[in-house]
């Protein structure tokens, strides 16, 4: 990926990896937090919808069609960093798969290892004896 030249795109490159660096930590030491945060941000919303509704009957439609937009808005948010959290849990998943399949392939050589230390030893012994 080309380095941007233009300080509007060195300073958005910085804030895109600072909060993705960020955002990766948060959500890979704190897996469920992030269900429970929008879980209270919806329920906040709720709230406030029906306390404005109360309030301020006569603006009914502008109160509805802002929640709309507001609820949207942290749907798509949280739609967003679900993605980024399944992505991280994905490449979490490969490189253990990848690690344990290193494993096992080292395990295999030192058995043949083994195998070929025990048949040197086992015709030493006998070499000696006669």
């Amino acid at each position: 990926m080309k380095r941007p030249d233009s300080f509007v795109g060195k300073f958005l490159l910085f804030i895109d990896n600072s909060i993705s660096e960020n955002l990766h930590l948060f959500l890979k030491k704190r897996n469920y937090s992030i269900d429970g945060i929008f879980l209270l941000i919806y329920t906040g919303l709720q709230f406030l919808l029906i306390s404005l509704i109360y309030l301020l009957a006569d603006y009914v439609n502008l109160i509805v069609s802002f929640f709309i937009i507001v609820f949207l808005f942290f749907i798509s948010l949280e739609r967003i960093i679900l993605n980024f959290k399944t992505r991280i849990m994905e490449n979490e998943k490969n490189n253990l798969t990848q690690f344990f399949h290193e494993l096992k392939n080292e395990n295999e050589k030192l058995r043949d290892d083994k195998e070929s230390l025990t048949k040197m030893i086992q015709r030493l012994i006998s070499e000696k004896r006669r």
